[in-house]
Parts: C-alpha cells; structure tokens; sequence
C-alpha cells in the first residue's frame, strides 16, 4: 500500500484487513466433528458455546492504527444489525471526518475532510486491501469477537500454559488460543498460498447480554509476506445489544466520488 492515506482511508481500510479468506462457520452447539478426538471435541463445543449471539450490537470505543508508518487514534462507533448492516463512524477532535455503511453486497465510504465518498463491491475491498479476501460475515464475526472455522476437523496443541485448537484446509490455517471453558482469548489466521497471516489477542473480558463474555480490548495485527504491514488497537469502552438501532447514511449531493488516491492499492 501507499502512504498519504486519508484518516477515512486508513479508518477502513484498519478495521478490515484483519480478515483473510471465505471459510465456514460452525453454528452454536454443533457436535459434528471429523477425526476430531473426544478431548479436543469437547474443548470445541465450549469454544463454540462462547460465541457471541445477538441481533443487535453497538459499540464505543478508541481505535489506534499504525499502518505505512502513520500513527492515529480516534474515537469510534460500530452499530450492527446481524446479516444485514454493519455502520460506523471516526471522529477527530470531536468532529465527524468518516462514516462508511457495510452490507452482504456492497461498502460505502464517506471522506467529510475530502468532501469525497466511495461506492464499492466487495471484490473492489479485496483489491483495494492487498487482495486479501474479504467478506461481510466475517467482519461481522471479528467485530463480535468469535472464531473464524476453516474446517470442522480440529487438533489441539500444547504451547506452554497455553492451549491452541488449530482448524485447517487445504489452502488457510485458524489456531484459537482457549482457556479451559473454552473462552478464545487469541485467534490467528493463515493464508497457506502466501503466508499472509493476522494475529487477534484479546483481553479485559466483561458480561453483556444473556451473561455472554464479550473482549473489550483487542489487537490485530496484520502480516503481509510474513512483514507486519498494519495494526490495530480497540479499546472498547461501551457495548450495548439492546436494540433496535439507527444506521443513518447519506451521500451529500456535492460530494465527488472518489476517496482512494489513483493507483493505490
């Protein structure tokens, strides 16, 4: 990628290359597990037990990006009405400079500072984010802080105190670090193709809804050709799921299309 990014740009483009690839998801009390032994097996039913389930889920918090050497922290907000919108805004010294609305087809990015907006499918992301495949579902999974399943064979590993579930296909590799009621505290995904990979810790575990675990601190780290090309840091400071929610969006008529500098990736 390019430097000279906008604060819209590096917004976006922060919160999702932390995703990786299309993959399935294992629904909540699943037990179907191929050559998965009886240990491991129940080890994963827990971790699938933890997921978080909500219709709807808004979040306060402060970002910190560090992506082509730029530094920034802004305050932000995330609404998400599940499978259907996911919305969010950036602000910077109290004033609004990005908004962008998320749907199973499209993304839509709004530049107040550039008076600018962007209208994209989602292949348009993938390339504009270094070709790493990228999908509604699963933002919409790491924005709730849950398991990304590449498979539904699974084998647990041993690295020191810690307790790792590895799920593999032919082509990506997810490992989940799990405590011993199987609440995911770390996440990393591998591309197998090019070792692309993302790293997600999370910490500072607090009840929602229904008594669920929700993380309110978490990092993603981003690794490109095994180089570090991006972080992110949130820190969430309010998570409510009592909706419904709003999810205002609208083009000014004045702004010109166009947020992402010509020939950046």
């Amino acid at each position: 990628m390019r430097s000279n990014k906008s604060l819209t740009q590096i917004f976006i483009l922060g919160i999702l290359t932390f995703s990786l690839s299309s993959c399935s998801f294992l629904k909540k009390n699943s037990s179907n597990f191929e050559d998965t032994d009886r240990k491991t097996s129940k080890l994963v039913t827990k971790m699938i037990d933890n997921q978080v389930q909500t219709d709807w889920l808004m979040l306060k918090a402060r970002a910190g990006v560090n992506m082509d050497g730029q530094k920034l922290n802004f305050p932000t907000e995330i609404r998400i009405k599940k499978d259907e919108f996911i919305w969010g805004t950036a602000k910077k010294l109290g004033f609004e400079v990005g908004r962008f609305l998320m749907t199973p087809d499209s993304v839509y990015v709004i530049n107040r500072l550039g008076r600018s907006y962007e209208a994209m499918d989602w292949q348009t992301l993938i390339n504009l984010s270094d070709g790493l495949p990228i999908s509604f579902n699963l933002v919409q999974q790491a924005l709730l802080g849950n398991p990304v399943f590449f498979s539904n064979s699974f084998e647990m590993e041993n690295e020191g105190k810690s307790t790792w579930i590895r799920s593999e296909s032919n082509t990506k590799i997810g490992r989940y670090e799990v405590d011993k009621e199987g609440q995911m505290t770390a996440m990393e995904l591998i591309d197998k193709n090019n070792n692309n990979s993302v790293l997600v810790n999370m910490e500072e575990f607090g009840q929602i809804s229904n008594e669920q675990q929700f993380s309110f601190f978490r990092t993603f780290e981003v690794f490109v050709d095994e180089k570090n090309e991006a972080s992110l840091k949130v820190d969430i400071s309010k998570a409510e799921t009592e909706g419904p929610f709003e999810f205002p969006f609208s083009i000014p008529k004045k702004y010109s299309k166009g947020i992402f500098p010509a020939g950046s990736k």
